[in-house]
């Protein structure tokens, strides 16, 4: 391996933004390809074949050992987060998608029967108690 290289402050923040956001995407490629995503309203159907996601898991290990290396040579800045806030940026974006759904904010799609307004409405409150509560979990 190559000697440490130093980079001035703003290329280092550059590149380590960059990585940073490589990494966290090859991660989401990875679990794409192990295919863990699946939920009760998506889903997505794996189209490859089994050498095509080795392929590409083998080509994702050699990237992992590139960001490692390129992290150690240029003495990269770790990006570090918080779960708890990682965790509150999206309960408070799943507040805003679903107060964006409510009977009333719906009306440009076209009146809904005051039945189901009242329905879809209680159903989203409902959620929206858990999300305040989930919001809340760590105060």
């Amino acid at each position: 391996m190559s000697a440490e290289i130093s980079l001035s402050a703003n290329h280092l923040r550059s590149v380590s933004v960059t990585m940073y956001l490589i990494e966290k995407s090859i991660i989401e490629t990875e679990e794409l390809l192990l295919n863990k995503s699946k939920g009760v309203c998506f889903e997505v159907i794996n189209d490859l074949q089994e050498y095509e996601v080795q392929m590409m898991l083998e080509k994702i290990s050699g990237l992992k050992k590139l960001i490692n290396n390129l992290a150690t040579k240029y003495q990269l800045k770790k990006n570090t987060s918080f779960t708890s806030r990682i965790l509150q940026a999206k309960y408070s974006r799943m507040w805003e998608i679903l107060g964006d759904t409510f009977s009333k904010r719906l009306k440009g799609f076209g009146e809904l029967p005051d039945d189901v307004a009242s329905e879809l409405d209680s159903d989203l409150n409902q959620m929206m108690e858990i999300i305040e509560q989930l919001l809340h979990f760590k105060k």
